[in-house]
């Protein structure tokens, strides 16, 4: 395979300690999915609340905003 038609990658290097692995690969075999696409899964769901609960305490300040 050509250098230029390769897809580029990155890696992301996870720090846990050895009961949090295991628990990760026993979630990711429960989902049946890889280690990689339960840990992207598990951030890209968090993000999604995070951004959720975000946008609803800005409205919130907003209607206490306007209200004063």
């Amino acid at each position: 395979m050509e250098e230029n038609t390769r897809e580029k990658k990155t890696a992301l290097l996870v720090y846990c300690t050895p009961e949090e692995a295991a628990r990760i690969r026993a979630a990711a075999k429960r989902e049946r999915r890889t280690i990689s696409g339960f840990v992207i899964n598990s951030v890209m769901t968090r993000l999604a609340v995070g951004e959720r609960i975000q946008k609803r305490k800005e409205e919130a300040t907003e209607v206490r905003d306007a209200k004063h």
